[in-house]
């Protein structure tokens, strides 16, 4: 049996649990970068292969303003404490700098550097890799932890988006 074919139960059962949707093929590649808004493109050094795209779906209510809070307090930001950065075990998210489609976010440990864009979509949000430096990034691959770093931050999202959409009732 193929690596692939070992896989592809797993990404569909992920895909069903969690409501994302994950590059499972060539062509489906091809398909989630042509929804990748150009001004994210145009600041990204990596290619459809190596962006790890991940959709994170909201309610349809759920406005670019909600989004964007989710997103930072994902990595530690709020208005109370706006120079706060999220420290994991080993290393840090960081916001980079936003544009009107996207934020851009990086985690930073040691000499390793990952930067991911979180993007606005209809449904929800995207993420995907967007840079990186001691990663062993090439055209076809980068390093195995940077997608785990991604969904790590992406699991941060998820959660905050969880807050938004169903609030915890005060007793």
């Amino acid at each position: 049996m193929s690596h692939k074919a070992t896989l592809f139960p797993l990404i569909l059962l992920i895909t069903f649990i969690t409501g994302c949707t994950t590059v499972s093929s060539d062509s489906d590649m091809k398909t989630l970068s042509a929804t990748i808004p150009s001004s994210v493109l145009t600041d990204c050094t990596t290619n459809a292969s190596t962006f790890f795209e991940t959709s994170l779906r909201t309610n349809e209510d759920l406005g670019n303003d909600e989004k964007r809070s989710a997103i930072l307090k994902s990595i530690g930001i709020s208005t109370s404490n706006p120079n706060f950065a999220v420290k994991t075990f080993k290393g840090q998210w960081f916001l980079e700098f936003e544009t009107p489609d996207a934020i851009y976010v990086s985690y930073k440990v040691r000499s390793h550097y990952l930067q991911v864009a979180v993007f606005y979509t209809p449904r929800g949000l995207d993420t995907i890799i967007c840079n990186s430096r001691n990663l062993k990034q090439s055209d076809s691959s980068i390093h195995k932890k940077a997608p785990i770093w991604k969904e790590s931050l992406n699991s941060r999202i998820r959660s905050e988006l969880s807050q938004l959409t169903y609030p915890q009732q005060k007793s």
